[in-house]
């Protein structure tokens, strides 16, 4: 009966289901605790990993700030060696500083600033490229995961996944501008301009003597001529007199203010394009001084200035004239050479005596003046070879033509009118020189027989311009290709070319 009895209340008490849920309960209060618990490891881990992260990031931006200032507080001449321990130095401070309380989970443990190690530093300078590497090995602790055998979290971010900045330093860099100032940049700088040449030009009269003369000069022009001296021709225009004296006073006091179409446009308050070209290369001048100041790097930019020459004869017997800095001969445009200057303020002085080209009188050599077959060589004959830009003696070499493109020269026994010839350009972008066009856009004039006869063929300003397509061909690349029309922004053009070099001249060398 006792076995009987014992097995009925164990029956029963298998049966009897009321204290089940209680157990059930229990057992699941645990899972879920741990799970939240996990969760909130989990959270922290990631707030953590969050901040080392930032702070990686700004130990590598710490890293390149410390390059920066050595460059530029030693002028551009700091040893690498150096810089690279005062980067790992600044990287490590950054990263401590930004790490926080957060710092102490690195492991394995850090070491004193800047020993290598955890974090990670890694800077590098290849010429002008500058590469910060920061990365860290870090384990959060778990307060649950410890019950599930599992004390920390990973939260290291090395390798692909480590913070990366990089940048270019500022490179030492010479800009040679050849400015075309060639009769044909005597055109007015608007189309208003070139009307009212044209209306200053119809119908002029001079009175010597008692007798009144007739413009003697193409009238109607759109183009205000430098003719110094017109009655000097071989064949001098009628009404210059048959004897020396009358021809010379008719010269001085009449022709010269009267007929010399550029003193006309001056006396009239026209602006030319060469104006227009005079004031965009000083604006220049001080785009450069402020970036230079900016960089606190002295004699980083530093540029020379160079046109056809001041007149006719000039430009026939010595090919290329510089214009600033002055040269080392005492200015003689016959020793143009490629001296240049940082001196920005100096050179937006100098660069006033850029006027256009005089001729003694029309026609002066077959007005052939615009001989980029000569000009273009006589400069790269000068020019030393391109550097990689980290430092002034290994300066990169930058040549900016300002042209509105056509090439007037006796060439092979003829003369030849025609598109500037694009093997100059790739001769020197051949020697390693970066080139850069700005196109003066040539502006048609109906009415200028030398215009429909000469120039009309290539199209200018239309859909085929010949010209425009010849100036771009002469860029390194279609992107330092700028072109105005008249009455377009020339400074606005010329900074644009020259910030692209500027581009340029920060890639990875």
């Amino acid at each position: 009966m006792r076995l009987e009895h014992f097995q009925r209340n164990v029956d029963r008490f298998r049966q009897d289901k009321r204290g089940v849920v209680a157990i059930m309960f229990a057992l699941a209060l645990i899972g879920i605790a741990l799970a939240v618990g996990l969760t909130l490891d989990y959270s922290r881990a990631l707030r953590a990993k969050g901040v080392l992260k930032s702070a990686a990031d700004a130990a590598v931006l710490a890293a390149l700030s410390a390059t920066e200032a050595d460059y530029a507080n030693n002028g551009g001449v700091s040893d690498p060696n150096t810089m690279i321990k005062d980067a790992e130095m600044a990287a490590c401070g950054a990263f401590k500083a930004n790490a926080g309380n957060y710092y102490s989970e690195l492991s394995p443990a850090p070491q004193p600033c800047p020993a290598p190690g955890n974090p990670a530093i890694t800077v590098t300078i290849n010429g002008l490229n500058v590469v910060a590497n920061v990365g860290f090995q870090a384990n959060s602790p778990n307060l649950f995961g410890a019950l599930a055998n599992s004390p920390t979290m990973n939260i290291s971010q090395m390798s692909d996944n480590a913070s990366v900045a990089q940048e270019q330093l500022p490179a030492y860099a010479n800009f040679y501008l050849l400015l075309d100032n060639t009769p044909s940049m005597g055109v007015g700088a608007t189309s208003s301009d070139i009307q009212k040449l044209i209306n200053l030009t119809t119908n002029l009269t001079a009175t010597v003597n008692g007798t009144t003369y007739q413009n003697p000069n193409e009238a109607s022009c759109g183009f205000a001529c430098h003719e110094v001296h017109p009655c000097s021709a071989s064949s001098p225009p009628s009404g210059c007199g048959s004897t020396s004296t009358s021809k010379t006073n008719y010269e001085t006091n009449v022709y010269a203010p009267k007929f010399d179409y550029l003193t006309l446009a001056r006396n009239n308050n026209v602006t030319l394009r060469i104006d227009a070209l005079r004031q965009a290369t000083q604006s220049l001048m001080s785009l450069a001084a402020n970036i230079e100041t900016a960089n606190h790097i002295p004699n980083e930019l530093q540029f020379a200035i160079y046109s056809f020459g001041a007149s006719a004869d000039a430009e026939q017997s010595c090919a290329l004239a510089k214009i600033a800095p002055p040269s080392a001969s005492g200015g003689s445009t016959c020793n143009a050479d490629a001296s240049v200057s940082g001196d920005t303020g100096a050179l937006a002085t100098q660069a006033q005596a850029l006027d256009l080209m005089s001729t003694q009188y029309q026609n002066q050599y077959g007005d052939q003046d615009t001989s980029f077959d000569t000009v273009v060589p006589a400069l790269q004959k000068i020019l030393p070879a391109p550097g990689d830009g980290t430092s002034q003696a290994s300066a990169q070499e930058y040549v900016i033509i300002v042209s509105d493109g056509v090439t007037d020269e006796y060439h092979n026994g003829s003369r030849v009118i025609a598109p500037i010839n694009t093997a100059l350009c790739a001769s020197l972008k051949n020697a390693g020189v970066q080139v850069a066009t700005l196109y003066t856009t040539y502006y048609p004039i109906p009415n200028n027989s030398f215009y429909m006869q000469h120039v009309a063929p290539y199209n200018p300003g239309g859909a085929n311009d010949q010209l425009a397509a010849a100036m771009q061909s002469c860029a390194s690349s279609p992107d330092l290709f700028q072109q105005v029309a008249v009455g377009g922004n020339i400074s606005q053009a010329l900074q644009n070319i020259f910030t692209k070099l500027l581009q340029r001249s920060r890639l990875v060398q």
